[in-house]
């Protein structure tokens, strides 16, 4: 994840109203299926179980991680009596310690996993620690963390377990991506922005991150990017089709806080004359700082732009209250100040808009 991001681009990112309880009666219009939908998933964009994550989530639910131990499903309970033996493990150790010093916890160990390639070997060295990798890592040696984790899966038979599972993989992806049918994401977000060559959109079923949803970014040493978007199931049975939302935020935030968080000056006055009337509901939210609420803005306002323009009647109109609920009651005008920017959005005009909308809203109050 972008150091920008300052590790709150993926702090438990919850599935839009459907785990807040302020659903009416009937089924959200997030359900339904976009109108007028290309069928197929953008070209740009691949849905798969990653197995780096999947192990270092086995790894941080056996040292005790709130966040990785929720899941309660028959695939954690199978992960539990396979891997449960090797609890004392030095790689589950260290995950322990991590988290007890470093504060590694929630989206910073798949922050790691995402700079490893398919054999645990870091893709670039971690040590300095690469600008985009979460800020957490800066105080460690993460490739030390990855050399463990090639011990674990080896003595802890990981390729067995994974084999034995296979069939929850491909369930879990399946469904992911039938979810996903239609909607066009990345597609959406270039035309808005511009095209980002040489960036690679791997969305992730994850299967033991209980309710929690997280995003990573890694960069290769030649340029490269993956963006990696870890999403926890939403039924028993897989993902309802307003996961879509979920993805949208997360993916809004690798077009957004970069250039947001480098106009941090620019946008100071406005944002923290609104921050003061909304900072506990904000803080509530795991958004501890103005600019955290400045970006969270933004991508929330793309979320609302989005369905509007992708989303079946109601949704717009849905994802506007929900946010006007969490707090970020300048959704509506901020969501109309984008959607009137020029094509690509530049960065000095998305800032302006996000502070001219804030500066207008806390002057008003």
């Amino acid at each position: 994840m972008i150091s920008a991001m300052r590790g709150l681009l993926v702090v438990l990112v919850t599935l839009m109203m459907a785990s807040s309880g302020c659903r009416r009666n009937g089924p959200s219009p997030l359900e339904q299926a976009p109108p007028g939908a290309t069928p197929g998933l953008d070209p740009g964009l691949r849905v798969a179980v990653d197995l780096r994550i999947e192990l270092v989530s086995i790894v941080c639910r056996l040292a005790g991680y709130p966040e990785y131990a929720e899941s309660r499903t028959p695939y954690a309970r199978a992960v539990d009596a396979h891997f449960g033996r090797f609890k004392d493990h030095p790689a589950v150790a260290a995950a322990a310690t991590l988290r007890a010093d470093h504060g590694i916890a929630f989206n910073a160990p798949i922050g790691l996993v995402a700079y490893l390639d398919d054999a645990l070997t870091p893709i670039r060295p971690l040590v300095p620690a690469p600008a985009d990798l979460d800020r957490r890592w800066g105080e460690v040696d993460g490739g030390a963390f990855a050399t463990q984790l090639q011990a674990f899966a080896r003595d802890s038979g990981f390729a067995a377990f994974v084999a034995a599972h296979a069939d929850d993989h491909r369930r879990a992806e399946a469904a992911l991506a039938a979810a996903l049918d239609g909607y066009r994401l990345v597609e959406w977000f270039d035309a808005r922005f511009g095209a980002r060559p040489g960036v690679r959109v791997l969305v992730v079923p994850t299967l033991l991150a209980g309710n929690n949803n997280y995003a990573a970014t890694a960069t290769y040493a030649d340029g490269r990017r993956d963006v990696v978007l870890s999403l926890a199931p939403t039924t028993a049975g897989g993902y309802r089709r307003s996961i879509t939302y979920t993805v949208a935020h997360e993916l809004a935030h690798t077009y957004v806080n970069e250039p947001l968080d480098a106009r941090e000056a620019t946008l100071a006055a406005a944002a923290t004359a609104a921050w003061s009337a909304v900072r506990e509901r904000m803080e509530a939210q795991h958004y501890g700082t103005v600019q955290a609420m400045v970006d969270e803005s933004a991508v929330r306002a793309l979320v609302v732009s989005f369905a509007r323009e992708r989303g079946p009647a109601g949704a717009a109109a849905f994802a506007q209250r929900n946010e006007v609920r969490r707090g970020f009651a300048w959704i509506a005008p901020l969501t109309d100040a984008i959607d009137r920017l020029e094509r690509p959005i530049g960065p000095d005009a998305l800032a302006t808009a996000v502070r001219d909308v804030l500066d207008a809203w806390a002057r008003r109050r």
